[in-house]
């Protein structure tokens, strides 16, 4: 599809102000922090991902308009944006498991993987539960599906329980490192129970796709 003028100045304008919102939070960010400390949130690690937040946030205020123009499927960008927005959600909501293994010094940036985690076990579900929204697809059916992204999207964030239940030592007591061997082989674990949550959530959509729906 070839973009007009119209649509070029529109995608452009869109980068440009994101870009300045984008160096807005970085220079005022020490600023916004404190914001967040008054409204009572006093982990460093919550802060970071509320920061990652208000990016996606503004990420699909801004760009929103044009893609949705691109694809002509507006209710799919509300799915990349609760496939996106989820994990961080879940993550803040767990102070008590994340906070001892995403300790910011030196090696936050595990909270990253996380997130990489939950898009691969059931994020492609979530987001085509929406998509469906756009397309002629019963409305029960693309509720179930994107319950079933969600949950998929859980499984990942839920260390603690993973580790109790299967007896792998996820190292939910430490701090991880990513040059640590045993937190290597933690997140090894945790990208392939990933993968298998998306293919047992893959048999069960498409099971649920053909005798309840005849799809």
């Amino acid at each position: 599809m070839v973009l007009g003028w119209t649509e070029t100045l529109a995608a452009f304008g869109s980068v440009f102000i994101f870009i300045l919102f984008c160096v807005y939070l970085t220079r005022y960010w020490d600023k916004l922090k404190e914001k967040f400390r008054s409204m009572g949130v006093k982990r460093d690690y919550q802060l970071e991902l509320l920061s990652a937040l208000i990016v996606m946030v503004l990420a699909f205020v801004f760009f929103s308009p044009v893609i949705g123009w691109m694809m002509h499927n507006i209710p799919a960008l509300f799915g990349f944006l609760v496939t996106a927005c989820y994990p961080l959600v879940v993550m803040i909501l767990r102070p008590v498991t994340f906070e001892k293994v995403l300790k910011i010094v030196p090696d936050f940036r595990v909270y990253r993987i996380f997130v990489v985690f939950s898009f691969f076990a059931g994020g492609y579900f979530t987001v085509a539960g929406f998509s469906m929204l756009n397309f002629d697809y019963p409305l029960e059916l693309a509720v179930i599906t994107t319950l079933i992204g969600l949950l998929g999207q859980t499984v990942p964030l839920l260390p603690d329980y993973i580790e109790k239940i299967t007896r792998f030592d996820l190292g939910m007591n430490r701090r991880w490192r990513m040059n640590n061997k045993k937190s290597q082989r933690a997140l090894v674990f945790l990208g392939v129970l990933s993968v298998v949550t998306f293919i047992i959530l893959r048999f069960i959509s498409e099971g649920i796709q053909s005798s309840v729906f005849g799809i």
